[in-house]
């Protein structure tokens, strides 16, 4: 939304650290409870989670995502963005720990029986077909129930939890411009508007 003139985030619009704390714990449980079972749900729904929290792709760029545009090899750690906004194309680095998820991931598809050559998408329905942006997001819907997530919380809310995670661990404006492939900076300092309202509220907090 605009205040003055000028593009701010609301806080209905993002993941608190305790919200993404809880997502992130029932992904794991829930995908560790899947896999011993033989299921894929959860399994798709944590790495679904993973990439979007920890990699602030959009909807439409994680439902476009094909196995070879992970990055995961040896030296690599990053994953291809084909189609981001604009119809431009990028990349983004991701962790250790994401790494080592799309790689367990890969095998598993594999495992499962699917096709994971370069071209191939990524993450598949139960009909086997690639997920729609609105399949994703009604997929987050049904985790967020699980978790008790605020009804009026999107997939998008774990992009924008993700710039301000970054942007509160490296103080880095440009880093966080660069990872969120944001053109203009000044998209990139709503996150830091964020921050201040969260440092005010310490402070207000402090006797």
């Amino acid at each position: 939304m605009k205040t003055n003139g000028k593009w701010c985030l609301d806080r209905q619009k993002y993941l608190t650290s305790e919200q993404s704390k809880h997502l992130v714990e029932y992904c794991q449980q829930a995908s560790e409870y899947d896999a011993a079972r033989d299921r894929k749900n959860m399994v798709i729904g944590w790495i679904m989670v993973h990439i979007g929290i920890s990699a602030g792709l959009r909807v439409a760029e994680i439902a476009d995502l094909r196995c070879g545009d992970c990055c995961v090899g040896y030296g690599q750690s990053h994953i291809i963005v084909r189609n981001g906004k604009g119809g431009k194309r990028g990349e983004v680095i991701v962790g250790k720990e994401l790494k080592r998820h799309l790689k367990a991931f890969l095998a598993a598809k594999k495992a499962w029986g699917e096709d994971i050559s370069d071209d191939a998408y990524l993450l598949l329905s139960k009909q086997s077909e690639p997920f729609t942006t609105r399949g994703l997001q009604v997929k987050f819907k049904a985790i967020g129930r699980k978790v008790g997530l605020p009804k009026y919380l999107s997939m998008h809310s774990m992009r924008h939890h993700f710039a301000i995670a970054l942007l509160q661990a490296t103080k880095n404006l440009r880093l966080v411009q660069k990872q969120m492939r944001h053109s203009n900076i000044g998209t990139t300092t709503i996150y830091a508007d964020v921050l201040d309202e969260e440092i005010q509220g310490a402070m207000d907090g402090m006797k």
